[in-house]
C-alpha cells in the first residue's frame, strides 16, 4: 500500500510478504477450494480491466462469502507480524479435590504452570430453579456429572505477542501416542485482539500442546508455541558452526 518510491525492502513487501498472505489465505484461512472458485471469479471480473487492491478485497470476501476485513488490515495495512504464544495451560478434574491436593488458606500469587503435574479440580452444582422458564426444557445435572467425570479439562492462555490476528492450529499429544488436530478460527480475538481463553476436555491425558506445528501462519517465535516448553532448535546456522 506503500508507493514504491517510498519502499524499503522493496522485494520483501511488493512480492514475498503479499505471497506469504495469499497462501495462508488459500491454506488457513479459506481451504484449498473456497479459494480457487473465489480467485477464478475475481479473474473472470476484472479480465483486461485496471484492479486495484480494494477490487481484488472486496471480490474475493463477496466471492467466498467469508468476512475477510480482519485479513487485508493485518496483512497488507500494518506492520503487524504473526507471533501467537501459549502462555500457559491449566489442568482441571471433576471433583472435589483429594486432601493431598488442598491448598492452604492464606491466599497466594497464581505462577504460569510449567507441566500437566499440578491438577486443579472444580464441581459441578445443581441448576437452580430460577433458571428455568415456560418455555426452557430441563437438564438432567447428575448425567451432565457422570459423563464429565472421567473428562480432562485444559484452559489455555492464548496471547497475540504480534499484532496481527490468525487462526490458531491446535494439535494435542496424549499419552496413547494419539495426536489430534484442532483450528480455532480468527473470530476467538474478536473481542480482546491481545488475549483469549479457550477450554478442551478429553478421555485421555494430554502430554504436549502445540500451536501450528506445521508451520503454516508464519509465526515468527516458535520458541512459545508449545506447552510443556521444549528445546530451541538450533537455526541451520548455529548447526554449521558446530561443525
Amino acid at each position: 500500500m506503500t508507493g514504491s518510491e517510498q519502499l524499503i525492502q522493496f522485494g520483501n513487501n511488493a512480492y514475498n510478504k503479499p505471497a506469504t498472505a495469499l497462501e495462508i489465505l488459500r491454506g488457513v484461512v479459506l481451504g484449498d477450494e473456497l479459494f480457487r472458485a473465489a480467485f477464478r471469479t475475481y479473474a473472470q471480473r476484472w479480465a483486461f480491466k485496471h484492479p486495484k487492491p480494494s477490487d481484488f478485497f472486496r471480490t474475493m470476501e463477496d466471492a467466498s462469502a467469508t468476512d475477510l476485513e480482519w485479513f487485508w488490515r493485518g496483512w497488507f495495512y500494518t506492520v503487524d507480524h504473526v507471533d501467537i504464544a501459549l502462555e500457559d495451560v491449566k489442568y482441571y478434574k471433576v471433583g472435589p479435590a483429594p486432601q493431598s491436593a488442598m491448598q492452604s488458606a492464606a491466599p497466594v500469587a497464581e505462577e504460569p504452570s510449567e507441566d500437566f503435574e499440578e491438577v486443579h479440580y472444580f464441581t459441578i452444582t445443581d441448576t437452580p430453579e430460577n433458571y428455568y422458564w415456560e418455555f426452557l426444557a430441563r437438564v438432567d445435572d447428575q448425567q451432565i456429572i457422570d459423563q464429565l467425570s472421567n473428562k480432562h479439562f485444559y484452559e489455555l492462555h492464548l496471547r497475540n505477542k504480534g499484532g496481527l490476528v490468525m487462526p490458531i492450529i491446535l494439535e494435542f499429544s496424549f499419552k496413547s501416542g494419539k495426536k489430534e488436530r484442532i483450528q480455532i478460527p480468527a473470530e476467538i480475538w474478536r473481542y480482546n485482539e491481545q488475549k483469549a481463553h479457550k477450554v478442551f476436555y478429553f478421555d485421555e491425558e494430554v502430554v504436549q500442546i502445540q500451536i501450528d506445528p506445521d508451520r503454516l501462519t508464519a509465526d515468527t517465535d516458535t520458541e512459545n508455541n508449545s506447552f510443556p516448553k521444549s528445546e530451541r532448535e538450533k537455526s541451520r546456522f548455529e548447526k554449521f558452526k558446530q561443525k
